[in-house]
């Protein structure tokens, strides 16, 4: 059993994360926006990632839905980026 929301919020943090250099691209940062992201959203898991997976990834590709998760990333990133848990050092990617 897996939770196929976990790429696509992968996907659309890497995707948000590179258009705007003021996010941390460290590896700690990262585990927490996805974290957060998926505690905030709800749980899509599949049984059978074949069948099942495709069936949740062309649900997920509903703009309205698509949009939500969008918006869940982007909130994450912004909490994250408030209260960073990495160490003092500018991180890989971070803005200086």
């Amino acid at each position: 059993m897996i939770n196929v929301l976990e790429d696509e919020v992968r996907a659309l943090h890497r995707d948000l994360r590179s258009k705007d250099a003021g996010f941390c691209a460290c590896e700690r940062c990262e585990s927490d926006v996805v974290t957060l992201a998926l505690n905030n959203a709800r749980p899509r898991y599949v049984s059978d990632q074949v069948l099942g997976g495709a069936v949740t990834r062309t649900s997920l590709s509903d703009q309205g839905q698509r949009t939500a998760l969008l918006v869940i990333v982007y909130d994450a990133m912004r909490q994250v980026a408030q209260r960073p848990r990495h160490d003092g050092a500018p991180a890989e990617g971070a803005a200086t």
